[in-house]
């Protein structure tokens, strides 16, 4: 559309105000708090940017006898309204933003207390053609359940040796196979993790050097864009942080799961509540800048409704290579949330420590994997607790531990695509219930040191080099006992061991790799 056309567009829209419309208009999921704007999101027609039409909005506004604009900030009943990009900067790839739509996408903020639905009916009524869609922006919330006690020093989910972790007993050997996971000297890259949440703490030691600038997107058009410290009253980033990238082997706190991973933090929220807008806004910014895996602990109940923006961002960051993971949601038999409920997105619920299905975790068919997310002992920074730990229950913390095996497997072969990590994630993943995949478990709990060894076996070497490392020596040979001891007995995601080929880890594989050691490479 030209210039002169878009304006005769705008100019008639606002003599067509009260005429019949053919804009689709939607409710969005889940609602917000009368004390915060509400957000319209709004889809112009296909071979329309965003930026052309704000671009026009903001000249017609100072235009003599402009009524458009005018008309469009202060629709009747509803209040001021503010017009804006959608996705703010633009993105970065501008032929896949165009090519998915991400490009064509507006939000209109609501001042707080007006009635966001009667502001999408009457924006649909004035767009004469230029809007395809408006609809409620859809809002949900994080997945966390309120921890019970303060931590004591106890990581079930890395090493589970048995011990009692807030009252439950757990099961020797119910764990990600962490101590194992990562051969000694075997080199791994870094990879960045976005952590699409409330932020980060600025000040907690178990970050100090493991973090990399991230974006704050909810200052809207004011605020500092570089401003991502945590919200202080719930610390839930900081949280999902911890579990990914605390510092290892400093003598503090807790370890995280991944020592190669720095957090991106993106800040979407401040507060509870999600706005799919933002988080668009925040995935889109994170996928334009480097990183390489998103944790997203929060969802979105309900249908499409009001997450045409955040699908579109879903895609445009998938078909840019980044491994998307969110968590399930924290009720039971509803329906998985989304993010995680695209097929785009790894969809994980959680379990405990012995290996049963979280009391809260929310289960369903799109669900790929689980991951321990009961009583996980992480960092938090909030006003009763700054710059300290807890335990925290929910889905939110099972995502993230995943996140983090997945940034395992990347820094041990950077050359993998995010579909390959994918399917090592899910293929190498523990079976629990029915054989296979079923409705509690999908296809099994996460196994850090079964998907480190898939990654490991992709990697050109001889069979004697468990480690990866292109050397067979006396590290090797202890490596392969301690997963040897981790899998013996297994029948399942076991061909790196299962060195005589019988489909199981037994003392005929300890005389073939012997055999293979002396003989080296």
């Amino acid at each position: 559309m030209t210039r002169a056309n878009l304006l005769g567009a705008l100019a008639v829209a606002v003599c067509s105000a009260a005429a019949k419309s053919d804009v689709v208009v939607a409710e969005g999921a889940g609602s917000a708090s009368s004390t915060e704007p509400a957000r319209v999101v709004i889809r112009c027609r296909p071979g329309l940017r965003a930026d052309e039409v704000v671009r026009e909005l903001r000249d017609r506004g100072t235009e003599a006898g402009s009524t458009f604009a005018e008309t469009l900030k202060g629709v009747s009943r509803c209040g001021a309204i503010n017009f804006r990009l959608a996705v703010d900067p633009p993105p970065a790839n501008a032929a896949l933003a165009s090519k998915v739509g991400l490009d064509r996408f507006l939000l209109a903020d609501v001042a707080p207390g007006a009635d966001a639905s009667e502001v999408c009916r009457e924006l649909a009524g004035r767009s004469n053609g230029v809007f395809e869609l408006v609809e409620r922006e859809a809002i949900g919330e994080l997945h966390s359940v309120p921890p019970n006690d303060l931590l004591f020093a106890n990581q079930w989910s890395l090493s589970n040796t048995g011990q009692s972790v807030e009252s439950q007993t757990g099961l020797p050997g119910v764990d990600v196979g962490w101590l194992f996971a990562i051969p000694p000297g075997l080199p791994m890259a870094d990879v960045i993790v976005a952590v699409l949440d409330t932020g980060l703490s600025r000040t907690h030691p178990e970050f100090e050097g493991r973090t990399v600038p991230g974006r704050n997107v909810t200052t809207g058009n004011g605020g500092d864009p570089n401003n991502t410290a945590d919200w202080p009253n719930n610390s839930h980033g900081t949280k999902c942080s911890g579990v990914i990238a605390a510092a290892q082997g400093n003598s503090i706190g807790i370890s995280g799961v991944a020592a190669n991973a720095k957090v991106m933090p993106i800040k979407i929220q401040v507060g509870s509540s999600v706005g799919a807008a933002l988080a668009a806004q925040g995935l889109t910014w994170a996928t334009d800048h480097g990183v390489r895996i998103a944790s997203m602990s929060w969802g979105i109940p309900g249908t499409a409704s009001g997450l045409s923006l955040l699908r579109t961002a879903v895609l445009y960051a998938h078909d840019s290579g980044v491994l998307l993971l969110s968590s399930t949601g924290n009720v039971p038999g509803a329906a998985i949330n989304f993010p995680a409920a695209w097929p785009e997105v790894i969809a994980v619920g959680a379990t405990d420590n012995r290996d049963q299905l979280a009391l809260f975790s929310t289960t369903g068919p799109e669900m790929d994997m689980v991951a321990p997310g009961a009583s996980i002992e992480t960092t938090v920074d909030q006003l009763n607790n700054p710059n300290g730990y807890a335990y925290e229950n929910g889905t939110s913390f099972a995502a993230p531990m995943a996140a983090a095996v997945a940034a395992m497997v990347w820094g041990v072969n950077p050359s993998l695509t995010a579909e390959d990590v994918r399917t090592i994630l899910i293929y190498s993943s523990r079976d629990l219930g029915p054989a296979g995949y079923d409705a509690t478990y999908a296809w099994g709990r996460l196994d850090a040191a079964g998907a480190v060894r898939e990654a490991i076996a992709t990697l050109p070497r001889c069979p004697a080099d468990l480690s990866g490392n292109r050397v067979v020596d006396t590290g090797d040979l202890f490596y392969f006992f301690d997963l040897y001891f981790l899998y013996a007995g297994q029948t399942q995601n076991i061909q790196f061991l299962d060195f005589d080929h019988d489909s199981m880890i037994g003392v005929g594989d300890i005389f073939l790799y012997l055999d293979s050691w002396f003989r080296g490479c």
